[in-house]
């Protein structure tokens, strides 16, 4: 049987890939997973059921304890499912004043034909002077389709400055973790 680097697997799949494909640069594909109140919560409540099960013996709690586990299996898939492969492109106007809320008309494309993505928020990633903030919520793009809302941005100062990309974060399907990545 052949053997495995557990360390060089783990690193594999967790490093960062970029393919180009949107309008906006490339994509990097590292997820970020950050734990919600809730999803503390439920990790809580799912130790405090395997702690009972190892002391107590109970066959039902032992499938209490799978059944909690597989649902954060089944979450993170889903989760990266949800944001796989989506697209975004932003048209900004000709002209932007300081401190006056401009309109940016998003669109995120789903181009694939099995799934809808859910609860999708894209948000501005903030310059180092914190001078460019926006954001937007969509609660769904259906397969196949492309769906575009518009917000405000709003630039604190004059001058030059560069975008550095949106975050487009999801808490689908459960809200218990607050997955997101990159779109440069």
């Amino acid at each position: 049987m052949p053997r495995i680097d557990l360390h060089k697997l783990i690193h594999e799949l967790t490093k960062e890939r970029e393919i180009p494909g949107t309008s906006l640069g490339h994509v990097k594909h590292s997820y970020r997973y950050h734990p919600t109140t809730q999803g503390w919560f439920f990790f809580l409540l799912t130790f405090m059921i395997m702690i009972a099960a190892t002391t107590s013996g109970h066959n039902l709690l032992y499938l209490l304890v799978c059944v909690f586990l597989g649902v954060f299996i089944v979450m993170g898939n889903m989760a990266v499912m949800n944001l796989r492969s989506l697209r975004a492109t932003r048209e900004l106007p000709m002209e932007i004043y300081a401190d006056t809320p401009i309109p940016v008309e998003i669109r995120v494309i789903n181009p694939r034909e099995v799934m809808d993505s859910f609860s999708i928020r894209l948000r501005e990633i903030p310059n180092r002077d914190n001078s460019v903030e926006g954001e937007v919520f969509l609660p769904l793009v259906e397969k196949g389709k492309e769906a575009s809302k518009e917000y405000w941005l709003k630039v604190s100062r004059r001058g030059w400055h560069e975008l550095h990309g949106l975050e487009m974060q999801t808490r689908f399907p459960f809200g218990f973790w607050e997955r997101s990545r990159t779109i440069l």
